[in-house]
C-alpha cells in the first residue's frame, strides 16, 4: 500500500468518528499515561452550556489562569453558536460519560474548589475569576480505576 492510501484510509476512519468517539479516545490516551505513572484517576471539568458556546474563553481560562480581558473577547468573537449544537455537545459530554462507565471506570461530579463571592474578603479579581469558572464550568468528574487496581498505594 501507498503512504497516500494508508493516509486516505486513516483520513476516512478519522471522519466517521463522532464527538464521542474522539474525546473518549483523547480520555483514553491521557489515562493510559496517567496509569503508567502509577496514577488511578483523571480529574475533567464539564463544561456548561456557555462554555460549551465560548471555546475561546475556556482555552484561555485553561491556559491562562485568569479571565479573559474584554478586549481579548471581542477578538476571539466567533459570534453565536447555533444552539442545537451546543445542546448536542452538551449531550455529547454526558454520552463520554456514560461510555467511561460502562468500561468500568468510576466517575464522581464534585463540585469545584472555589471561594464564594460573596465574601467580604476576596478582591475583584478572585470574584472575577470566580465567577467566569462558574460560568465555564459546571463541575469536574473524576475518573477513577483505583477500585480495580491490585497493587494498592501504602
Amino acid at each position: 500500500m501507498l503512504l497516500a492510501e494508508a493516509l486516505a484510509k486513516k483520513t476516512d476512519e478519522a471522519r466517521k468518528e463522532t464527538y464521542v468517539d474522539r474525546r473518549f479516545s483523547d480520555i483514553v490516551k491521557t489515562m493510559n499515561d496517567r496509569a503508567a505513572a502509577m496514577q488511578s484517576s483523571l480529574v475533567i471539568k464539564k463544561l456548561t452550556k456557555y462554555g460549551l458556546s465560548h471555546p475561546a474563553e475556556v482555552q484561555w481560562f485553561l491556559q491562562m489562569g485568569s479571565p479573559m480581558p474584554e478586549e481579548m473577547k471581542t477578538r476571539f468573537a466567533q459570534g453565536e453558536m447555533e444552539p442545537n449544537l451546543v445542546e448536542g455537545l452538551y449531550s455529547d459530554q454526558q454520552k463520554v460519560n456514560d461510555r467511561l462507565t460502562a468500561e468500568g471506570f468510576e466517575l464522581t461530579d464534585k463540585p469545584i474548589d472555589l471561594p464564594s463571592i460573596l465574601d467580604p474578603n476576596i478582591t475583584e479579581e478572585v470574584r472575577q475569576h470566580v465567577e467566569t469558572a462558574n460560568k465555564l464550568f459546571e463541575c469536574e468528574v473524576v475518573i477513577s480505576w483505583e477500585h480495580l487496581t491490585t497493587a494498592k498505594l501504602q
